[in-house]
């Protein structure tokens, strides 16, 4: 049992000493690009609905002033299959604005956290209602390398106290 710990233990220190490693290595490539534009299919997740289908499309930009890890993005988001249940569908676009901190963890893969702020219009059929306002939007993901230019990511994002995605798709840097 004891030498489970110590294998365990050392396993520990030898992650934590070669992450700042692959940090400094990953940080060469975030010199490479400081624009992206994320191209992703989403999970709608309604409260008390069946799920739909979301299209996301958003544009980010490096800002290395702050940080070679600091992005800013603008967003938007429209359902394509409307989440729903019996005699009532739900549409939505929305307009968002998000901080994003990526701090790479290896030379080909990044987390990401984002919070920002969305404007959504909702339309409910079946019930004739309507809505549009502002709401704080958060969320984390990671990106992974395909080609030089190319990479996959994967998100899980808090539109509203109600609406959730799980996305997935295609970052392009430029």
């Amino acid at each position: 049992m004891k030498f489970k710990k110590q294998i365990a233990a050392l396993a520990l220190v030898s992650a934590s000493l070669s992450v700042p490693m692959a940090q400094a290595n990953a940080a060469d490539k975030l010199e490479l690009y400081d624009q992206y534009l994320n191209i992703q299919a989403a999970i709608a997740d309604v409260d008390n609905m069946d799920n739909g289908v979301a299209a996301v499309i958003a544009y980010g930009h490096v800002i290395p002033e702050v940080s070679k890890k600091f992005a800013l993005e603008a967003e938007v988001t429209t359902t394509v299959v409307d989440p729903e249940r019996p005699g009532t569908e739900m549409s939505y676009s929305t307009l968002g604005a998000y901080a994003v901190y990526a701090p790479p963890i290896s030379e080909s893969v990044a987390l990401r956290g984002r919070a920002g702020l969305i404007y959504q219009d909702i339309s409910v059929t079946g019930q004739g209602k309507s809505d549009n306002d502002f709401e704080v939007s958060f969320g984390f993901g990671a990106t992974t390398e395909l080609a030089n230019d190319l990479h996959l990511i994967f998100e899980y994002t808090v539109m509203d106290s109600d609406i959730s995605h799980i996305s997935a798709g295609i970052q392009l840097r430029m």
